[in-house]
Parts: C-alpha cells; sequence; structure tokens
C-alpha cells in the first residue's frame, strides 16, 4: 500500500489564511480520509493527507475525525430509517404514499412539451399524473421526482417559477421541506430513473410516520445503537465541532484549487432536516454505519430487509434510463465510469448495485456505493467482506482525480485484504 500512499499524500491541498488561492498542479492530490473496515469492525486501512481551514480560521489536518457536510451520504440512514418503518408497521414500500402519509405528492403533474425561458409569459406545460407514487419509488429515484440540476426541464420550471410565481423564491427556502421540496414529476411513476428528491419525501415519510423529528429519529434509532456521537443535521451540537469542520475547496476549470466557504451547503437553503442531504459527520463515524450495513447482525434492521437492499429494484425502463444517464459526461459525479466500463449496475435501497464485478475497483459483484456532492464516496462490498469511505470537502462534483483517488484505494484494499466473506 506504499505506492498509494505516496500518491495520495503528493502535494496534499492545504489552503492557508494568508492565501486563498494555490496554483496546484491539477493531478495533485486532496485533502482527504480514507477508511476500509471489515464487517467484524476491523481497520484494514486508514490515510489521510493535507489540511483545510476550520471555522475558527485555523489550519488543521484533515483526518478521519474533520467534520465534513456529508450531503447525498444521508440517503442511505434516510433509506435505512424508512425500512425500519416498513418493518414496524407504519409505512409500506409497494402502496401508493400519496393516499396516506404524502398526500402533497398527490397533486404533482407531469412536466410536458417545451421548457419555456424565464422571460416567456407562458406557463409550462403539465399533464395530470395518475399512476401512484410508492415509497420504493421514492427511495430508488424511480418515482419521476428530479432535482433542478439533474434535469433541465425541472431547471427550467425552476427558473420560470421564480420569475413569475410570487411565492416561488419563498417556497424555495421554505424551512417546511414539504413545501421546498414540491415539484412537478419528469415522468410518470415506474416508468423512468433521475435522481432528485424522492428519498428528501422519504424522509418526510419517516418523520410524519413515525411522530419525531428526522434528527430526533436518527439519533435514536441508527446512531446512538452504533455509537456514532460525531454525526448530527446540526453541526454546533457534536463536540468541538467550531475546531473540527472542514471548508470546502473549490477545483477551478482550470486545474487551480482554491479556498471554498465555511456555511451550510445545504438545498433547499432553508430546511434544517433533509432527508436528502443535510448532515454533517466525518469518515470514523460514518464508516460505523457502513460496517452495521456489511454486518447485517439485526441492529437496524432484520436481515432479510437488509438483503433487498442489495436486490436490483428498477424493472427494464428503469434500468435503461439510469444507464442513458450515467453515461452522460456531465452525470460523472453520480457512478464515474462504471457505465462506460461496461458494468450492469442497478439501483437498490440504499444505493448503486453492481450485479457485475468492477475491475477498476477489484470488487466483487453484489456491492453498493453511492457518495455526496462534495466528493465522497463509500462502497460496501458482501462478497468481499469490505466496506470503505473516501471523505473530502472539493466542489464541484464528479472531479475526475477524487474519483480516480477512490478507484485505486478500494482497489488497493481489495486487492490486500478483500475475500474476507462476511456473509450477508
Amino acid at each position: 500500500m506504499f505506492a498509494l500512499e505516496a500518491r495520495f499524500d503528493m502535494g496534499a491541498l492545504s489552503v492557508v489564511p494568508s492565501s486563498d488561492r494555490l496554483s496546484l498542479p491539477s493531478h495533485t492530490a486532496l485533502a482527504h480520509s480514507l477508511l476500509a473496515l471489515t464487517s467484524a469492525g476491523t481497520i484494514l486501512y486508514t490515510h489521510s493527507a493535507g489540511t483545510t481551514i476550520s471555522k475558527t480560521s485555523q489550519p488543521i489536518p484533515f483526518t478521519p475525525q474533520t467534520l465534513c457536510r456529508i450531503a447525498s451520504c444521508t440517503k442511505l440512514p434516510t433509506t435505512i430509517a424508512a425500512l425500519q418503518c416498513v418493518e414496524a408497521g407504519l409505512l409500506s414500500l409497494d402502496t401508493d404514499i400519496t393516499l396516506t402519509t404524502l398526500p402533497e405528492l398527490g397533486s404533482a403533474h407531469i412536466l410536458t412539451g417545451r421548457a419555456p425561458s424565464p422571460s416567456d409569459p407562458t406557463p409550462p406545460q403539465t399533464t395530470p399524473n395518475t399512476a401512484p407514487i410508492t415509497l420504493r419509488h421514492l427511495l430508488t429515484h424511480s418515482s419521476g421526482i428530479a432535482y433542478e440540476f439533474t434535469h433541465p426541464a425541472l431547471g427550467a420550471w425552476r427558473a420560470w417559477s421564480l420569475s413569475h410565481d410570487p411565492a416561488g423564491k419563498s417556497k424555495l427556502q421554505s424551512p417546511d421541506p414539504a413545501e421546498a421540496y414540491a415539484v412537478p414529476l419528469v415522468f410518470a411513476p415506474g416508468s423512468g430513473w433521475v435522481y432528485g428528491y424522492g428519498v428528501d419525501w422519504a424522509g418526510i415519510a419517516v418523520s410524519r410516520a413515525s411522530g419525531q423529528s428526522l434528527e430526533s429519529y436518527f439519533q435514536t434509532r441508527i446512531f446512538a445503537p452504533l455509537g456514532m456521537t460525531q454525526t448530527s443535521f446540526y453541526p454546533a451540537r457534536i463536540p468541538d465541532s467550531d475546531g473540527r469542520l472542514a471548508s470546502m475547496a473549490i477545483r477551478k476549470s482550470d486545474g487551480r484549487l482554491v479556498r471554498g466557504f465555511n456555511g451550510p451547503s445545504v438545498i433547499p437553503p432553508g430546511v434544517k432536516e433533509g432527508g436528502g442531504g443535510g448532515l454533517t459527520s466525518c469518515a470514523a463515524d460514518y464508516i460505523k454505519l457502513l460496517v452495521a450495513v456489511l454486518r447485517n447482525d439485526g441492529t437496524l434492521l432484520k436481515p432479510e430487509t437488509m438483503r433487498e437492499m442489495f436486490a436490483p429494484q428498477l424493472g427494464g425502463a428503469g434500468r435503461a434510463a439510469m444507464r442513458s444517464i450515467l453515461l452522460r459526461p456531465e452525470s460523472f459525479g453520480l457512478a464515474g465510469s462504471l457505465a462506460r466500463e461496461g458494468v450492469v449496475v442497478d439501483y437498490g435501497l440504499g444505493g448503486l448495485v453492481n450485479l457485475d464485478p468492477i475491475g477498476s475497483a477489484g470488487r466483487e459483484s453484489g456491492g453498493m456505493q453511492w457518495g455526496g456532492y462534495p466528493n465522497l464516496f463509500w462502497w460496501i462490498s458482501p462478497a468481499d467482506g469490505v466496506c470503505g469511505c473516501y471523505f473530502s470537502q472539493l466542489i464541484p462534483p464528479g472531479d475526475e482525480l477524487s474519483f480516480g483517488l477512490n478507484a485505486q484505494f478500494e482497489k488497493a484494499v481489495m486487492q490486500s485484504f478483500g475475500k474476507v466473506r462476511a456473509k450477508l
């Protein structure tokens, strides 16, 4: 592993208060932390490099204890929470959730036709949705609910509504997630795949079904049983967060790295507890969740429910739509080059599942992976008995160097320690 460590260490990003611009070569390694563990919790490999700037403006080493805004890494605990509610009979995976827990989605229309410009007074064209929306749809991004940045038609709708709807801005900035996440569909539920607010709506369902805030539910039902004391929607509640919360780094189009910001990165900005993104955590804490999923000992979910998480959930149309999206250059941030490598993938309950082995990472089939906007990545391989995570704070997403380093990290771990064969 020493050659790999040398690559990670080489010129690791260091942002200092006296200068917020660093002219580093585009191949330079970034401030990051890596962890790989077995289902028994045995640390196979840990490595960190570089420094960042804390909220107190002091340079700090980037370590497994460095607090990061983990963005869409929030989706995994939200999915687990939703499945816990299913096991408890509070929610159902396959009944129409608009008739029970999420009635707001019952009035969602489907965008059709052209996407108007903000200066066009003609409103976007829509048609009523007649298909049911299920929790399974929400958890697998097959509900038709997109993000503005993942579907051009929804982005155009948002721009138009901000220009023509007097309440458009207040809705987007609302602290009520059901108002902030209220967007039209881009296809009929169950007929396609698009990355979007579906898991955020699942988080709303968990809160309503359980009668708890999402923060309270996570802390009592997921984080406390796993000893996760460094994860919260509210960084100030984490001990010494001011001294450990990393700032963002930004890679410019010419490859330069500049110091980013220390503020929250939640979108929409008014939502404090978003099931699709919003948690703050550190690699040393988040890996506990990955180990629990890998171990599958009943602490979080019944073994059969955990196995269902790793099962492909999409039908033929959904899988084809996802593959088409993943092949686009602008979608590199979702799954790297897996689609271009020809790896057959599907979406499980919690993340992307590889139905083929991944040669570039040395991973056997049947694994799961996802990540977060600031180039964070996690992966779980039951067949290899290993899980791991790569934490950084770098935007924009889809940084090719970061993806490459994560793939090298996983492959080195698999070559050295794989085939532990913890059984799921």
